[in-house]
Formats: structure tokens, C-alpha cells, sequence
């Protein structure tokens, strides 16, 4: 979220998916990088801007969800000698 003007301080909030109390999140930045967590599935989250004279405005409220369990790179065939050591992979995306 970005916002043009001198003396914006910016506050994240969110909310479970079960709950309408409006929590704060974050360091008070216009951006906001973390690794995303598997509990955050239906977790609402917007930005609560405040100017240096005290006026508010709230962004629109966005979900946070996870998409499916893909298989994005699949097994490969092995040739191998009797004794050697063999590495088996799958590429996995999605929830972890």
C-alpha cells in the first residue's frame, strides 16, 4: 500500500476468520514481509493510514488463502548399480 504526502504512518491490522475485533500487525510500514503461515487461512487483514494532523483512512479488507496441494515437478527415472545411492524427488507446491 503506498500513499503520497509527508508525515503517513501506516498500521496493519487483521482479523481470524471467526472473530471481527481488528488486531494490530506489524511495524507500522506502508509494506509489510513476512512468511506466510498455513494458520492464516481465511484471515482478514487491511491498513489503517493516519496523516500527521490525526485524519484516518482505511483500506478495503483483503483474505488471505492458500491454494491447493500441486505436484509441480514429478518423480524421474532411475538408473542405477546394485550398492549405489539413489535420491528420490518430487516437486511439491501449495500448503505446507
Amino acid at each position: 500500500m503506498g500513499a503520497e504526502g509527508e508525515g503517513i504512518s501506516y498500521q496493519w491490522q487483521f482479523h481470524w476468520a471467526n472473530e471481527n475485533e481488528w488486531r494490530q500487525w506489524g511495524t507500522g510500514n506502508g509494506f509489510e514481509s513476512t512468511p506466510a503461515n498455513i494458520r492464516w487461512q481465511g484471515m482478514k487483514y487491511r491498513c489503517v493510514l493516519t496523516n500527521k494532523n490525526g485524519r484516518q483512512v482505511v483500506s478495503d479488507e483483503a483474505e488471505m488463502t492458500f491454494g491447493p496441494l500441486t505436484i509441480e515437478e514429478q518423480p524421474k527415472d532411475i538408473e542405477t548399480s546394485v550398492g549405489k545411492t539413489v535420491k528420490l524427488y518430487v516437486g511439491a507446491g501449495g500448503p505446507v
